[in-house]
C-alpha cells in the first residue's frame, strides 16, 4: 500500500480527490450533529444547577438569620433593586439575574419562608426536558 502511494506521489499527483474531500465533510457533519445537542443539554443543566445552588445559598442564609435573630429577614424590590437584611452578614450579595433571566425573591408559602426563583423568557425553554423549576425545588429539598 505504501509503495502505491509513493508511486502516485512520484507521478506528480498532488492533492485530494473529490471523494476523499466529501468523506471528510460527511464525517465533520456527523460529529457536529452529535456535538450540538450534547452542548445544548449541558448548557441547560448548568443553568438549572446554578439556580439550584443560588436557592440553596438563599435558604441557608434565611435559616441562619432566623436562628441568630429569632425573626425572618425582610425583603423588598424597588426599581428592580433587591433590598434584604441578609446582605452582607448572611450572604455576600443578592444573585442579580444570574443566570440571565432568573429573578430571586423571598416568599412566605403556607408559613414557610424560603427563597424562590422566577424564570423569564430570556433564560430559554427549560420545559423541554425534565429539568424544570420543580426539579430545582426538589434538588434544594434534598
Amino acid at each position: 500500500m505504501l509503495t502505491k502511494m509513493f508511486k502516485m506521489m512520484k507521478k506528480g499527483n498532488k492533492g485530494f480527490t473529490l471523494v476523499e474531500l466529501m468523506v471528510v465533510v460527511v464525517i465533520i457533519g456527523v460529529l457536529t450533529a452529535i456535538a450540538v445537542p450534547v452542548y445544548n443539554n449541558a448548557s441547560q443543566k448548568a443553568k438549572i444547577n446554578a439556580i439550584a445552588a443560588n436557592l440553596r445559598i438563599i435558604n441557608g442564609a434565611i435559616s441562619q438569620y432566623k436562628t441568630t435573630t429569632g425573626n425572618y429577614p425582610t425583603f423588598a424590590v424597588t426599581d428592580k433593586v433587591v433590598t434584604t437584611n441578609l446582605v452582607p452578614d448572611y450572604i455576600q450579595a443578592w444573585p442579580d439575574n444570574n443566570p440571565k433571566g432568573v429573578t430571586y425573591q423571598i416568599e412566605n408559602t403556607d408559613g414557610v419562608i424560603q427563597g424562590t426563583a422566577s424564570l423569564s423568557s430570556e433564560i430559554g425553554d427549560l420545559s423541554g426536558s425534565s429539568n424544570t423549576l420543580a426539579t430545582v425545588q426538589a434538588q434544594i429539598a434534598e
